[in-house]
């Protein structure tokens, strides 16, 4: 049957109720007394106690009626009196008996009950139950009260007993748990799910589904998600496929314009030269943003054709390290000797001479840049750092975006197009690994990509 979520709980708890209702005759078949001497109060020991100490009073003479009673108050740990008329005391331990005390032992009407009673300054725990006539007793005889003082509540466990309490209590949390986890994990075990998965969808994972069949309000949110993400899967492969289309047919006729300026830029005079020039520039930099345009899409767009093999990092880097620095500032290196990762060759070369090519693009007088290559478990762990400004803290995790780049650098005098480090990202990503920057203090800035370090055969 499809019911919503409200459903559902509300007929659990109607459940629950019936249950409870089921196990309330088998409950009261025990009929658990409350009073101070019943089951739920030490099971009767207050007044096992007062009987028994009856019967002990009752065979010995008066003269030995205060070692009966100190003999018993050390057993059970409390302060036992015994009172007579207008509680007068008779035998036990002289103890002061508050006025609240008294009044419980001479009731207005009737016989005295059987109490608890709870006194403060000092605090004091009470318990009294009237005995039968001690014939034994000086004078007529009287029915006396057998008073008991302790400082704790529970008169240790003599006036209640707090374990049939924590039995209760833990059978009822054992039935609640026992009745409401399936409910419950029906509820959170799918949220659970769609919150992973919408987390891969951050991610810019969108080929993964969730396997819910449920026809309620988690079933139709799953359903939900599941369609946002292959939309999502759809247009983003719909883009990269006309990213690529479109860069792949724009190089042609951008390098027939060089060729038609090259031709031109021959036959004009030094003023039409010049002019010649800056147009020539125009297109080079247009044809550069083409290109790089074009090797993000082919390295989104079809990652079955990146070939993963074992890369010497060491060597990768000296190779890119010395074409990027080439009349620039310094690169230093520091790649651990033998370290081999898994990557296409081709794709971590790339990333790399993005990476020297933004860092001595914008930090190339801030000096060195420190190419370090190491390993941590099974990661390599590759950085590049410069000692340039780095960019402002809100905008970190959006440097890796398409065209993004910082307020301070878009003049054509700084360069870029915004597309370097989104092609190291993905770049380094089509091979399996992470990439990541930050701002080192007092200044400097540094990327780190992680990729995974090959198995050695042989």
């Amino acid at each position: 049957m499809r019911f919503g979520l409200f459903i559902k709980v509300l007929l659990w708890f109607l459940l629950g109720l019936l249950a409870v209702a089921a196990l309330l005759p088998v409950a009261l078949r025990f009929r658990p007394d409350l009073g101070p001497g019943g089951s739920f109060f030490g099971g009767g020991r207050f007044l096992q106690a007062a009987r028994l100490i009856s019967d002990s009073l009752g065979r010995v003479p008066f003269e030995r009626w205060d070692a009966v009673l100190e003999r018993h108050s050390e057993v059970h740990k409390v302060d036992f009196v015994l009172l007579g008329p207008g509680g007068r005391r008779i035998a036990g331990r002289d103890v002061e008996v508050p006025r609240a005390v008294f009044e419980k032992i001479a009731p207005p009407v009737g016989p005295p009950p059987v109490f608890t009673l709870r006194t403060t300054d000092p605090v004091y725990h009470w318990a009294g139950v009237p005995l039968p006539p001690m014939p034994a007793a000086p004078g007529p005889p009287f029915p006396p009260v057998l008073l008991a003082r302790s400082t704790s509540m529970t008169g240790h466990g003599l006036y209640w007993d707090p374990v049939p309490w924590a039995i209760g209590a833990a059978a009822v949390l054992l039935f609640s748990a026992i009745f409401w986890l399936p409910l419950v994990r029906s509820i959170t075990g799918p949220i659970a799910r769609v919150t992973r998965m919408t987390e891969e969808i951050a991610r810019g994972r969108f080929d993964v589904r969730l396997g819910e069949s449920r026809s309620d309000e988690i079933g139709r949110l799953c359903a939900a998600v599941n369609d946002m993400a292959l939309r999502l899967d759809g247009y983003v492969k719909g883009q990269k496929r006309f990213l690529g289309d479109v860069s792949h047919e724009l190089r042609s006729p951008i390098s027939r314009i060089q060729v038609g300026l090259e031709v031109l830029r021959e036959g004009t005079d030094e003023a039409g030269r010049v002019r010649v020039d800056d147009i020539l520039e125009d297109v080079r930099q247009m044809s550069g943003l083409v290109d790089e345009l074009l090797s993000v899409a082919r390295a989104e767009a079809d990652p079955g054709q990146v070939r993963i093999s074992p890369v010497d990092l060491a060597a990768v880097v000296e190779k890119v390290a010395a074409r990027e620095g080439a009349g620039a500032a310094g690169i230093k290196v520091n790649v651990k000797d033998g370290l081999v990762v898994s990557a296409d060759p081709l794709l971590l070369s790339r990333a790399l001479s993005n990476l020297l090519r933004n860092a001595i693009r914008y930090a190339a007088d801030a000096g060195p840049i420190e190419v370090t290559g190491r390993r941590e478990d099974a990661k390599a762990i590759i950085e590049v750092r410069d000692g340039g400004p780095g960019v402002p803290a809100g905008e970190i995790d959006r440097i890796f975006d398409p065209f993004y780049r910082p307020e301070g650098s878009r003049s054509r005098e700084t360069g870029g197009s915004g597309l370097g480090l989104a092609i190291v990202k993905t770049c380094i990503e089509a091979c399996g690994g992470t990439v990541a920057a930050k701002n080192l203090s007092p200044k400097g800035f540094a990327v780190t990509a992680t990729l995974d370090v090959a198995e050695q055969t042989g």
